[in-house]
């Protein structure tokens, strides 16, 4: 189980700079699917955010951080039958 995990970790480090680069969501490898999800994560120092603070909602945007993530899933392909 460990060599699949090992395998699969590369797979996901391999092709996901690749899809990113061609905009690409799926892509089929070695009868696996690669699923490439490039999303926004908002954060923010919750220690500079003050929530019972006269302006709070200013604040809060002030030192929000919207940090991109990626999501890079593999699972079995779909055979076609």
């Amino acid at each position: 189980m460990d060599a699949l995990e090992k395998e699969i970790k590369q797979l996901k480090s391999e092709t996901s700079s690749y899809m990113k680069k061609r905009k690409k969501n799926e892509l089929t490898v070695a009868g696996l699917t690669v699923l490439f999800t490039a999303y926004v994560n908002p954060r923010f120092d919750k220690d500079a955010f003050i929530a019972g603070e006269e302006d709070g909602e200013a604040t809060y945007q002030k030192y929000l951080k919207n940090i991109p993530m990626e999501r890079v899933t593999v699972r079995l392909a779909k055979t076609q039958g």
